[in-house]
């Protein structure tokens, strides 16, 4: 049977290049197109791929290529390589004819649209993988795309070695993400090839940042978010990243700066993960979150009183902090949430946008429509099965029955600070009159 290339004269063709123009100035030119708008050549959105592969099934069998063009081979292509059509003893021969179209005369988006399909389906214990690296290999240049680089040094096409040649290349860039998008892989993200190399990225990263370093931390945080870019991975490949970053620190501190950077950028790619209970957070492992939401407790409670001595003075703050900072030490505070008056909340907003700032800052208002109360300051906090609300000022430390969980709600955007006071569940009230009666009181109650 012809290929296509003779047979479809007629389908969609790319502008003819400028008079005096070689081949090799034509391929910089569109791979130069290609870089400045990455997205102007888009996949096809989702389609019927087993109405697509017997229409063109049919066609190949009767030699039937009436109304048909380039662009229906591509998607038909794209949706048979990206399903598991191919495994269907019915379509081998299909499968023999798609491949066998990646060749001299071939339309270039359809090259494009089987590598994107190598890297995404790369399996290499699949018969696919191995099929279309031997079509490509040969004729990767018929694509136009500026891979060089990825073939020869990287070696995209070497089923066995390219996963780990990508992983150490990523490490030799300053800006791995970047560095992927100029040498023409166009979702470094993406699954397939490139979540095996992300995955060996990370094996190589991990025992580094767990010693401390603070430059492959740095290296894996720009990976996962690359800095200024809306990108950001997604799924099991995220969840490894945040495992290896956090995962070190379950039985000892980072040293600080190591600790404010990873949690700070990891909250800014992923949100609070005392508020974000979906997405990358449910699939890390639980002991890996449970490093983070120490550190985010911590400087929540750091915040609070530094904020308090602003918005509403608190007698013995200093020791009201240790206390509690102190209790978080021991992985005894579980939860922490603080709610601010207005001044709080302003004074929590300046402290965000400073450069050494701590970041992005989650809090709730006090919303309380009593006024003596609207300028108070809370902090919620769960020790062990007791829900314990501390507050600002002469607000007393209330610490509810055990296994309360329908009194107190964390992470609100809006809160009355005076529905705690005589509160019906609360087991215990405490003054702040002296600090070790009151120290003393609270860490009675609490293991009550």
């Amino acid at each position: 049977m012809r290929p296509l290339s003779e047979i479809l004269k007629s389908g969609p063709r790319i502008a003819p290049p400028p008079a005096g123009a070689g081949p090799e100035r034509v391929t910089r030119a569109a791979a130069s197109i290609r870089r400045r708008w990455p997205d102007a050549e888009v996949e096809y959105p989702e389609t019927d791929a087993h109405a697509l592969a017997r229409d063109m099934d049919r066609r190949r069998k009767k030699d039937d290529w009436r109304d048909f063009s380039w662009a229906d081979a591509t998607r038909t292509a794209q949706a048979f390589f990206g399903s598991s059509l191919w495994r269907n003893r019915r379509f081998r021969p299909l499968l023999d004819f798609l491949i066998e179209q990646i060749g001299p005369g071939c339309n270039p988006a359809y090259v494009r649209a089987a590598f994107r399909k190598y890297l995404d389906t790369f399996d290499p214990n699949s018969d696919l993988t191995p099929r279309l690296t031997r079509a490509l290999q040969d004729h990767w240049k018929l694509a136009q795309l500026d891979i060089e680089y990825a073939v020869h040094h990287l070696r995209i096409f070497d089923v066995g070695a390219a996963p780990q040649r990508i992983a150490d290349g990523m490490k030799r860039e300053a800006v791995p993400f970047d560095a992927l998008r100029r040498h023409g892989i166009a979702a470094p993200h993406g699954i397939g090839l490139m979540h095996e190399a992300h995955m060996r990225f990370v094996e190589m990263l991990a025992p580094e940042i767990g010693r401390g370093h603070i430059d492959s931390a740095l290296k894996l945080l720009d990976w996962i978010k690359p800095p200024g870019r809306n990108d950001r991975l997604e799924g099991a490949g995220a969840a490894s990243a945040i495992e290896a970053l956090l995962s070190p620190w379950r039985e000892r501190e980072p040293p600080a700066e190591l600790k404010s950077t990873i949690g700070t950028r990891l909250i800014d790619a992923y949100g609070d993960p005392r508020l974000a209970r979906a997405g990358v957070w449910s699939a890390c492992a639980p002991e890996a979150k449970r490093v983070i939401l120490k550190w985010i407790i911590g400087v929540a409670i750091e915040l609070f009183f530094e904020i308090v001595q602003v918005a509403d003075p608190t007698r013995q703050c200093e020791e009201r902090m240790k206390l509690w900072y102190g209790l978080c030490d021991e992985n005894r505070i579980e939860e922490a949430w603080f709610v601010l008056n207005e001044k709080g909340a302003d004074h929590a907003m300046t402290l965000e946008k400073q450069p050494d700032g701590p970041g992005i800052i989650e809090f709730g208002r006090n919303r309380s429509p009593d006024a003596n109360y609207r300028k108070k300051c809370l902090l919620i906090m769960r020790i062990g099965k007791r829900w314990v609300v501390e507050g600002s000022s002469n607000y007393k430390t209330r610490i509810f029955r055990r296994n309360d969980n329908a009194s107190v709600k964390p992470y609100r955007k809006a809160y009355d600070c005076k529905k705690f006071v005589r509160h019906p569940k609360v087991d215990v009230e405490i003054a702040h009159w002296t600090v070790d009666a009151w120290r003393n009181n609270v860490l009675k109650a609490i293991h009550r």
